[in-house]
């Protein structure tokens, strides 16, 4: 009897197919409401502005920008720092000071600036007012900046 041949195993089975997930379908992004949108702090944007226009060489609309961040914000910090910038446009624009530096003592009596706002205020006093000023100065700012030119000015 003629052998048979053995049959051949038989494959194993192979796995499954794997199943892939559906990626999720593409939404754009959505924009959160508009209460929940950050605002730039307005008198940041004032001071970007204003800086902007500084540097482009329009000194006259940089200092308008200032000015209005010490109108809408006055005695704070935004205020006091425009203040400083507007001193330096004030001399830029070869303008006279002093009406801004009193406006800025007045708000700011201790404020950094104060010290060198109080001398140039007291520069420009007529004679007969210099002396005053100046230990009014030395009242205020006993060890100030311009303490020697004060104490050679007053009584």
């Amino acid at each position: 009897k003629a052998s048979q041949p053995e049959p051949e195993p038989e494959p194993a089975p192979s796995p499954p197919p794997r199943v892939r997930k559906p990626a999720p379908p593409a939404t754009p992004p959505v924009d959160p409401p508009a209460s929940e949108t950050p605002r730039e702090d307005p008198l940041a944007a004032l001071d970007r502005e204003a800086q902007a226009r500084w540097q482009s060489g329009d000194l006259r609309g940089a200092a308008d920008k200032f000015a209005e961040i010490v109108r809408r914000a006055p005695s704070t910090r935004a205020a006091e720092t425009a203040y400083g910038d507007l001193f330096a446009l004030e001399h830029q624009l070869g303008g006279e000071p002093v009406a801004l530096w009193r406006a800025y003592l007045r708000q700011f009596p201790r404020g950094r600036y104060a010290d060198d706002a109080s001398a140039g205020v007291c520069r420009r006093e007529p004679a007969d007012e210099r002396a005053r000023c100046w230990t009014d100065y030395l009242a205020a700012h006993p060890d100030g900046a311009h303490r020697r030119e004060a104490e050679q000015a007053a009584p």
